[in-house]
């Protein structure tokens, strides 16, 4: 996804691919709702988190991503600094 290449429109969720969880959370995210995804490894909640860093990035807020591992830390900074590079990304480690 790119900056602006952020709608998504419930009722073709399954003509893009998209899961039932993946719209649901994603209309939140547009509706300015608080959203929290649980679902197994693999499952697509990655897309939800960038559609939602990137709405953040454009009201000119701030978002914070949280992984369990060290490593998928690492790994997510990595892909996130690539495709959001005009943004200021950071690793905090603790």
């Amino acid at each position: 996804m790119t900056d602006g290449d952020y709608a998504v429109d419930s009722s073709t969720a399954s003509l893009s691919g998209l899961d039932r969880f993946q719209v649901e959370a994603i209309d939140a995210v547009d509706e300015h709702v608080n959203v929290l995804v649980s679902a197994p490894t693999g499952s697509g909640k990655t897309l939800i988190a960038n559609y939602a860093i990137g709405r953040i990035f454009e009201r000119g807020e701030r978002a914070f991503y949280t992984t369990p591992l060290k490593a998928l830390s690492n790994q997510k900074v990595r892909r996130t600094l690539r495709s959001l590079r005009e943004r200021r990304v950071g690793l905090l480690t603790g």
